[in-house]
């Protein structure tokens, strides 16, 4: 969907700009991400951003395709969590840029993923 190809794009895009190359972001730090990314390329599929309910049924759709690693904050790693205390999870990912891009490549989200993947921009 869009909201996970944004969602991708924009935690890689932080990966790359902090140089954390093992991610641990906060939900709430990729929620201003996705919402700069998603302002800034200025397709209207990727607006309104998705509220914070709707980013943590992504999460996890997408933790348990072991897509991104969740880590709570009593520290035990999982694929699932349910919502409390959900803000304080962190989220990695588990993809290098170069296979977002090629996952992408052929789909609706492509340029997406070249704009915010390739070169320097972050």
């Amino acid at each position: 969907t869009a909201f996970e190809a944004l969602l991708l794009v924009s935690v890689a895009s932080l990966k790359r700009q902090s140089g954390r190359s093992d991610g641990g972001f906060y939900i709430n730090d990729i929620m201003v991400k996705m919402e700069g990314v998603a302002s800034a390329f200025g397709d209207k599929q990727y607006l309104p951003v998705p509220t914070f309910g709707e980013l943590l049924g992504v999460l996890n759709r997408l933790g348990e395709a072991k897509v991104l690693s969740l880590q709570s904050a009593n520290g035990k790693r999982s694929g699932v969590y349910g919502v409390s205390g959900a803000e304080n999870t962190r989220v990695s990912l588990q993809l290098e840029d170069y296979e977002i891009i090629g996952a992408l490549k052929d789909t609706l989200h492509g340029k997406l993923a070249e704009n915010y993947l390739t070169g320097t921009r972050f």
